[in-house]
């Protein structure tokens, strides 16, 4: 949150021996309005800049879209990890397509089979499970599984679903668990207490697999108008 520190981080780049400076874009990383704090750094970098961007706004004109093109313009070349991707700069941003290039998001190679018995180690034999790992905000729209499972708590009564990862660090130091703490209020509302459980801590790869094997079905979620729900062993790549 203090510009001049990106600026002297700039000058100690280009002091540096460094062959190439390459930057993750997101947003909530950086200070300033709408993380426009990293533009003092990318435009004094005397570098090649290579940018990795996660979530490319619709508008280019406005608020974290301004931001984002500002910062492209910097760039010697982006990396994307969705083809959608590539299309949304080269078309609204106007940034160059022969400059960008694809690596999809690393999802870990898993091999699809029988659940029973990664249910059995994790206590939850007989049950059905629905789950998703996600750090939590407001935007991933949880509450709407969570209403779901009222309707399908009553064909299927064992059915648990499983709300696997932290609150959101950005989203933790401004607003704390207030996003929780409501899903937590909904569960008692509609009587689900036994068929939700949050799992708040960091996972080690390792384990977060052993998870996903547990896992009927996995809700791949970013909002209300894209809840999607897929079969486990495919995370999410909404971004």
């Amino acid at each position: 949150d203090d510009v001049s520190s990106y600026k002297k981080a700039a000058a100690y780049i280009n002091r540096s021996r460094a062959d190439v400076v390459v930057l993750e874009h997101e947003f909530g990383l950086y200070g300033g309005k709408f993380g426009e704090y990293i533009n003092e750094l990318v435009k004094l970098i005397k570098k090649p800049l290579i940018i990795t961007t996660h979530t490319i706004p619709d508008d280019p004109g406005k608020g974290y879209g301004a931001v984002l093109k500002n910062v492209i313009e910097f760039a010697d070349s982006i990396i994307v990890m969705m083809p959608e991707s590539i299309s949304k700069l080269a078309n609204k941003y106007n940034y160059p397509k022969e400059n960008i290039d694809l690596i999809p998001h690393g999802v870990p190679d898993i091999l699809m089979g029988p659940v029973e018995e990664y249910k059995e180690k994790k206590g939850l034999k007989d049950r059905i499970i629905l789950g998703n790992i996600n750090l939590l905000s407001e935007v991933k729209g949880l509450e709407y599984i969570i209403e779901s499972l009222e309707f399908i708590k009553k064909q299927f009564p064992s059915v648990l679903y499983l709300i696997i990862g932290q609150t959101h660090p950005i989203v933790l130091k401004t607003e704390g668990e207030k996003y929780r703490n409501f899903l937590k209020e909904k569960i008692k509302k509609l009587g689900l207490e036994e068929n939700v459980r949050f799992i708040n801590r960091y996972m080690p790869l390792d384990e977060l697999v052993r998870c996903l094997k547990a896992i009927d079905i996995y809700n791949t979620v970013s909002g209300p108008a894209s809840i999607r729900i897929r079969r486990a062993g495919i995370c999410d790549r909404s971004g």
